[in-house]
């Protein structure tokens, strides 16, 4: 993964409190208790994929109901990527920078570096990519662009349909690293 990456190429202790299937809301939800009581200096706030698979989900969804077949997408999606999506909850776009922003807000009131994190490249739309980019704009902080460029939909770099492999996170480890060099 890419954080055990991080961690041998900066030799710096780095302590990964992600979830999988974690939605913004869950984040939030557990930030106190999971990250904040570490009393960290810096924070990599790599979230709001599952917030948006979910979205993708329901459409897919939508569309599989006009053709009766919903079973056949719920068994591909939990064959394929192991997850039950119709389990995590459907949050609005505006939610998730809602979140977003108010997580970053107050790991930064701790005083702690914030990395967000912005995603995109053809599975999300820019306004996902966009919103990532004010957030760390109007925070402060660093940002790293489309963590997932010239990842997703590259077999040589895909585990599965939505996650990396170690080639891929290889590359994520790397561009993440140069975030983390200029607050360590």
């Amino acid at each position: 993964n890419y954080v055990d990456e991080l961690e041998k190429s900066l030799n710096v202790n780095i302590i990964n409190e992600g979830v999988p299937a974690d939605t913004t809301r869950d984040v939030l939800a557990r930030l106190d208790q999971d990250v904040l009581s570490r009393d960290p200096k810096t924070v990599i706030v790599f979230i709001g994929g599952n917030d948006e698979l979910r979205r993708i989900y329901e459409s897919l969804q939508n569309s599989a109901a006009n053709q009766n077949l919903e079973d056949e997408l719920d068994e591909f999606v939990r064959e394929r990527l192991g997850l039950q999506w119709d389990q995590v909850p459907l949050i609005s776009r505006t939610e998730s920078t809602q979140n977003l922003r108010t997580i970053v807000r107050r790991i930064q009131d701790t005083g702690a570096n914030t990395i967000v994190v912005g995603f995109d490249n053809n599975i999300f739309n820019n306004m996902v990519y966009d919103n990532y980019q004010t957030v760390a704009d109007q925070t402060g902080s660093i940002f790293i662009p489309d963590i997932y460029d010239d990842i997703f939909a590259r077999p040589s770099r895909m585990s599965d349909l939505i996650h990396p492999n170690n080639a891929g996170y290889d590359i994520i480890a790397d561009r993440i690293e140069s975030g983390l060099e200029c607050v360590i």
